[in-house]
């Protein structure tokens, strides 16, 4: 008896967010093969669909523990399912945040509304989490890759923001900025009769 050939590489991210969904995960076909059998540790995440074939998708966990995916080849016998090929899977949190932008750029000189902060998004994240120091107020897109603030009287501080994709274990480091303040600049030369009754 002849048995199936081992599949060969698995080809998808190796390094999927924690709570990451609907990554594919597929192999070339085996010769001979009729069907394919997937595993995916309970702890790793779940497959949602593709299981039997060369190609499967995977739901990954909020807590999930690293693992690996596996696959081996079946034919028709059932008796001569082939030697498993695997694929080392690492979850990672969400990438840090890229530079804050102002507009208009610091300083600012409080009071003063409508000052907004953005980012680039991050990839798979789906929410963002922005922290002001005393003083702002975000009066739009919190959440989001871009905020207006109304800066009331401030001393300035460190403003940051993180991102998430509704797991805690996948919130990324944060990426911060300094927001600084100034005062009115001094008055000009005073003006005015210098001759006293």
């Amino acid at each position: 008896m002849t048995v199936l050939a081992t599949p060969g590489t698995i080809t998808g991210t190796t390094s999927p967010n924690f709570g990451q969904t609907g990554l594919t995960y597929f192999i070339g076909s085996v010769s001979g093969a009729t069907s394919y059998t997937w595993t995916v540790p309970p702890t790793l995440g779940t497959i949602t669909s593709g299981q039997g074939s060369t190609s499967i998708m995977v739901d990954y966990l909020c807590s999930g523990a690293n693992g690996s995916i596996s696959v081996v080849a079946n034919n028709s016998c059932g008796s001569s399912s082939s030697a498993a090929k695997t694929l080392a899977i690492t979850l990672t949190t969400l990438a840090t945040p890229g530079t804050i932008t102002s507009n208009p750029i610091n300083p600012i000189l409080p009071p003063q509304n409508g000052v907004t902060y953005s980012i680039a998004s991050v990839t798979n994240a789906t929410n963002y989490t922005w922290t002001l120091p005393a003083g702002g107020t975000i009066t739009a897109g919190a959440g989001t890759t871009s905020i207006t603030v109304n800066w009331g009287c401030t001393s300035g501080g460190t403003l940051s923001v993180t991102a998430d994709n509704g797991c805690s274990t996948s919130t990324s480091a944060a990426r911060t900025f300094t927001v600084t303040t100034t005062v009115p600049a001094t008055p000009g030369t005073i003006t005015g009769s210098h001759n006293s009754c």
